[in-house]
């Protein structure tokens, strides 16, 4: 992971700032997403941040039985700029 690295998401003129109420979760749900959080912080995989921006987390049960976070995107994404790189033609690659 690159330290210092800012990365900008260009959003559409006059948007909000998305920032959504939590998901009600058990105790034993929100004590998995605090230690996945913590690991995540460790290990460098997030960070904290004071954006006025907060998207809403999922936790999903994996097949082997472990967690993961899940971020749900889509109002930032509604609220987001989009690129405008054409996708090539498998012909033309």
């Amino acid at each position: 992971m690159r330290q210092g690295f800012d990365h900008k998401i260009p959003l559409v003129e006059g948007s909000n700032p998305v920032n959504k109420r939590a998901y009600r979760y058990a105790k034993n749900q929100k004590d998995i997403i605090h230690s996945l959080v913590k690991d995540y912080l460790k290990s460098g995989i997030i960070q904290k941040s004071n954006s006025p921006f907060a998207s809403l987390v999922a936790l999903v049960g994996k097949k082997d039985g472990s967690w993961q976070l899940c971020v749900d995107y889509r109002d930032l994404n509604k609220a987001t700029i989009k690129d405008k790189f054409p996708i090539p033609l498998v012909e033309d690659l």
